[in-house]
């Protein structure tokens, strides 16, 4: 076995009813706290139970609930320059994007230059967020995109049509509370969705140049419930067994990313959403597939194999190729399964295909370096143009 080091440095409260100790949990950061969260939030009323969990404990409590489905980076410089009282923690209370706007406004609060400017792109030398960075404590009430566990703050600039991240271990927040009875009133597309972007954060982790035992060993079993309980769950938001094994899902997939990182889907998926404004969920579903299929080479197929053995065989007998090829084969066919989620009409011109295939080896150029195959701007240039045409289908 091979060295490597792994750390888990937010603390995990995770089960259903969880939510109701948030006093107890978020005390040792402060008495002042700023949520943040989105209008579909408060309107489901968690925003309103979290708030009288937390005035019990004798908080003094703030709050915004228009964050943006997509964070932007002039989103959140705006808001924070009207903030004239400095909170002593910031949570987040929503989906991945909420966690990231607060993640996002932990630090601007805290430094003074524009956000952006701490976003770390290969193209740019970025600042570095400080210890100053507010504590940040992350409540999903999705299970997709792990940032609850992850040193990303994924954000975009509106001015220059661009997505990356803020990378920094002062954003990991220092806890998070996962209950998955928060997640039961997602609809079917965003359950579909965001457990997608759990399955390709899994996924990308598992055959990452980076991978080692321990995130390949979670990488193997997010797959593995992703597989069974996610279409569970877009069929059925009440089945609370599906919730909680897709919650867990994405906390492993986060956990995997948060050490080794994404690959190329990602890379095209962050530019993608950008010049195109789709969510991510469905853009890394649509980048995802013809990565998936065109897979090859030795090492990245033995880590295939391991996943093979869980998903489909025990046995170690039978033939390594076959159980590659299988498995390749049912992870295509469960994303075309879902295609009706992510599907749709994806308007672009020939140079605006240019323009995402040098965005990704400029600013994105980190995650593809983590993808097992080198790939050229021809490679990158035909997987776009193959995903606006809308024709990869499993071939």
């Amino acid at each position: 076995m091979v060295s490597f080091k792994f750390s888990i440095p937010t603390e995990i409260f995770f089960g259903v009813g969880q939510l109701n100790n948030v006093g107890e949990i978020v005390k040792r950061y402060g008495k002042k706290v700023l949520i943040v969260t989105d209008k579909i939030i408060r309107e489901l009323g968690y925003l309103d139970t979290l708030i009288s969990n937390l005035n019990k404990k004798g908080f003094i409590v703030t709050y915004f609930s228009d964050a943006s489905g997509e964070p932007s980076s002039q989103h959140i410089d705006s808001f924070c320059k009207k903030i004239m009282d400095l909170p002593e923690v910031v949570i987040g209370l929503g989906g991945g994007s909420c966690i990231d706007f607060a993640k996002g406004v932990a630090v601007k609060l805290t430094h003074k230059n524009s956000l952006w400017e701490y976003v770390n792109r290969t193209d740019f030398i970025d600042l570095i967020p400080t210890e100053c960075t507010l504590p940040v404590v992350a409540i999903p009430t999705t299970s997709g995109t792990g940032s609850e566990v992850t040193p990303y703050c994924v954000i975009k600039n509106d001015i220059s049509h661009q997505k990356a991240a803020i990378i920094s271990n002062y954003i990991v927040p220092k806890t998070a509370i996962v209950d998955p009875e928060l997640t039961k009133t997602m609809p079917s597309d965003l359950t579909a969705l965001t457990g997608l972007d759990a399955f390709a954060h899994a996924f990308e982790s598992l055959i990452n140049v980076k991978s080692n035992y321990m995130t390949q060993m979670f990488s193997i079993e997010a797959i593995n419930y992703i597989l069974n309980y996610l279409p569970l769950a877009i069929r059925d938001g009440t089945n609370l067994d599906a919730r909680i094994y897709m919650s867990y899902s994405s906390l492993l997939a986060g956990m995997s990313i948060s050490h080794v990182g994404t690959t190329v889907a990602h890379a095209m998926a962050q530019v993608l959403g950008a010049k195109c404004s789709l969510s991510h969920g469905k853009t890394v579903a649509l980048c995802l597939l013809p990565v998936i299929r065109d897979i090859k080479g030795e090492e990245v197929e033995k880590k295939i194999y391991e996943l093979g053995r869980r998903i489909l065989y025990s046995s170690e007998s039978v033939d390594n190729e076959k159980v590659v090829t299988k498995t390749i084969s049912k992870l295509k066919g469960f994303l075309v399964d879902l295609n009706s989620y992510y599907r749709g009409n994806i308007i672009v011109n020939e140079s605006t295909i240019n323009i995402m295939t040098e965005d990704v080896f400029s600013y994105m150029k980190r995650p593809l370096d983590n993808h097992p195959e080198i790939l050229n701007k021809k490679a990158i240039y035909n997987y776009f143009n193959e995903i606006v045409r809308g024709d990869n289908n499993v071939k």
